[in-house]
This record gives C-alpha cells, structure tokens and sequence, in this order.
C-alpha cells in the first residue's frame, strides 16, 4: 500500500519518522519512498530493506541446524569434583556456536557470589568457534557447586548467555591410579605390573571410623571404616 503525506519545514529539517508491525522471524520488510514536488516532477525511489533475526547463531554451512553455543567446565580427573589437588587446574572449553562472533565474558561463580572471571581478550576463538582456557586457578572460590557463564555475541548482535556446573570440595578424598605413573591416564605396557593399583588419600576433615566409599569398576561399591593410618598414609586397594 501508499501513503501520501503532505512535505513539511521540519520534514525538511529533520526527516519523517513511521513505524511498522514487525515481520515474523526470518521475513523481511521492505520500504521505499519518493518525493513528488508542487510542479508534479517525481523524484527517484529510494528503499531499504531489514530482515527480522532475533535469535542467536545463523545456519552457516546450509545444513538446516545451527550449533548452539555451550561452555564446559572439567577437573583434571574428569570425576566432575574438583578435589584439593585440583583447584588450580580445571579446564574451560566451549564454542560461540556457528554465526557466532564474539567472546564477551567468562566468570566462574561459587554458592557465595565469589567470582573468577577470565580476560577473554586472551582467549583463542578458532575459526569453527571453539575456545579452551587451560588451568584455570578456582583455589579462591568457596566448596560447593561453581557455574561458569559464558557470553557471546553472534553476527547479528544477538546475544547469548550458556553455562555449567561442577562441584567443588576440597574434602573430597583423592582417588589416584599409581598404576598410571606418568598421569595420562592411559596405563601402558611398561607401566602395567599386575593387578591396578589405586590409592585414595583421605580428603580434610575425615575422622577415624568415618566411612570411605568406594565405587569399584563395575559399579559396585566398597564401604571401609577410616582408620588413622588410612588418614596419615590413605587407602590402597587394587583391581584385575
């Protein structure tokens, strides 16, 4: 449809301001205008032209999905507790997802409202979108649950805000597998001399006839009284 209006001194000055409902998601609206003088002279059409993109990420590769963005905090164990030996050197990964653009902000927060935020301006954003942040110090936060937050911006100016959890507790007992001596967790042939052996160190805190439980390979679980040698040397047992 048209509309005629009738040019003003302050048209003139300042421009002539309408609004339109706005188009579904992903439709489109165009305008164009002309300006026809007293003598009848039209002139040329000009128009613009905006698309409706409220949501974040575009379909970048054309395959009808688009990868949303995620962030993932890990313990050095992959258990998802970060224990006292770990509280210096979780990871951080994560992608901006496809049509992403921008990192804006990593903060990881504890139950108390304490907070580690992370300088993205350091962080490698790879072309496919993924991050990492390597050893990451979460000695300063508080035990209990810490969810990092991270935020982006895609190239539409969208935002968009993603997040997890992971627990915290520096009582935690220590579970290592001395079979692994190097600590890649991968046991070789030079390191494999019988059965696995494993030790679990008592965390802070524990007491003498406390109880360990112990959840074994196959799901089972193992129930020990703590004694005082088990908190002064920890625990060792070993499976086939």
């Amino acid at each position: 449809s048209e509309t005629e209006v009738t040019v003003t001194q302050d048209m003139i000055d300042n421009g002539y301001t309408t609004d339109y409902e706005a188009p579904e998601e992903g439709d489109s609206l165009t305008v164009s205008a002309t300006v026809t003088d007293q003598a009848g002279n039209e002139s040329d059409s000009s128009s613009d032209t905006a698309q409706v993109d409220t949501t974040y990420g575009d379909d970048t590769d054309g395959d009808g999905t688009v990868t949303a963005a995620s962030v993932d905090i890990t313990d050095e164990s992959g258990d998802d507790v970060i224990n006292e030996n770990e509280t210096k050197n979780s990871d951080i990964t994560g992608t901006i997802g496809e049509g992403g653009d921008t990192l804006d902000s990593l903060i990881i927060t504890d139950i108390d409202g304490n907070e580690v935020t992370i300088d993205v301006s350091g962080v490698t954003v790879n072309d496919d979108g993924t991050y990492s942040v390597e050893d990451v110090d979460l000695s300063g936060l508080v035990d209990g649950d810490l969810t990092v937050t991270a935020k982006s911006t895609d190239v539409d100016v969208n935002k968009a805000t993603t997040t997890d959890t992971i627990d915290k507790d520096i009582t935690a007992p220590i579970v290592t597998t001395t079979e692994d001596t190097n600590n890649d967790r991968t046991i070789n042939e030079a390191e494999l001399d019988g059965k696995v052996d494993v030790l679990i160190e008592m965390g802070d805190g524990a007491q003498v006839d406390d109880t360990l439980t112990i959840t074994n390979p196959d799901e089972s679980e193992t129930e020990v009284a703590i004694t005082q040698d088990m908190i002064d040397n920890g625990y060792t047992t070993d499976y086939e």
